[in-house]
């Protein structure tokens, strides 16, 4: 039967019956991994329960349901910053650098900048 046939029909065809049978196994395992199992972790454990199915059907019956596992961060935000914090002064704002060329660094330009503080 070509698929335009059974789809234009009110009953569903025996994969989506089978396919809406599997998507309830897949949300209680996501629901009962709280969320962190992806397809693979799924696939796996339906097959550990002995349901034959294969991966890129459960991905896509996943991707469907807009099921999606978790994953690491992959950074931590180690500072934050305080808004209300005085911004610091640019301290080399006004200042006069001296460019001196050092011709025997093969022309490498050096730019120097000797700041003295009294020590108490």
């Amino acid at each position: 039967m070509p698929p335009t046939t059974n789809a234009r029909s009110a009953v569903p065809s025996a994969r989506e019956m089978v396919d809406t049978e599997l998507l309830g196994l897949i949300t209680e395992i996501h629901t009962t991994s709280k969320g962190t199992y992806g397809s693979p972790r799924v696939h796996h454990e339906l097959r550990q329960r002995g349901v034959p199915v294969g991966r890129r059907r459960v991905a896509r019956l996943m991707r469907q349901a807009g099921l999606e596992g978790r994953s690491k961060k992959r950074w931590r935000i180690t500072t934050i910053a305080d808004p209300d914090a005085e911004v610091a002064r640019d301290r080399c704002d006004g200042m006069d650098y001296t460019v001196l060329a050092d011709l025997d660094n093969d022309g490498v330009v050096v730019i120097w900048d000797i700041e003295i503080a009294p020590v108490e």
